[in-house]
């Protein structure tokens, strides 16, 4: 069964950023990630059709990824971590997974 959304989200600066990003995807794939400016940011639709931020970050356990949602007032929000990968390839492997 299709869903739809039945809601926007507020005119913020945050929103404004997202939907300018999503506009230079010519077909958007829910829960597809798509790397922004070739760094570690990737942002992607979930079924739901929340906008998400995602980040890959390091430190001395590995590499891991942050997640943040753009809720409906407009406000990222932190919601979950990716990892720990030990090394590159692994984490390349999963950002494979998600980009594919």
């Amino acid at each position: 069964m299709a869903a739809c959304k039945t809601w926007t989200y507020p005119n913020t600066e945050t929103t404004t950023q997202f939907e300018k990003l999503f506009s230079k995807i010519d077909n958007i794939i829910l829960n597809k990630w798509y790397q922004i400016n070739n760094n570690h940011t990737f942002i992607y639709e979930n079924n739901r059709f929340y906008y998400h931020m995602a980040i890959s970050k390091r430190n001395s356990l590995g590499f891991y990824i942050d997640d943040y949602v753009l809720s409906r007032k407009g406000e990222l929000v932190y919601i979950t971590t990716y990892g720990y990968f030990k090394t590159k390839e692994k984490l390349a492997e999963f950002l494979n997974s998600k980009t594919m």
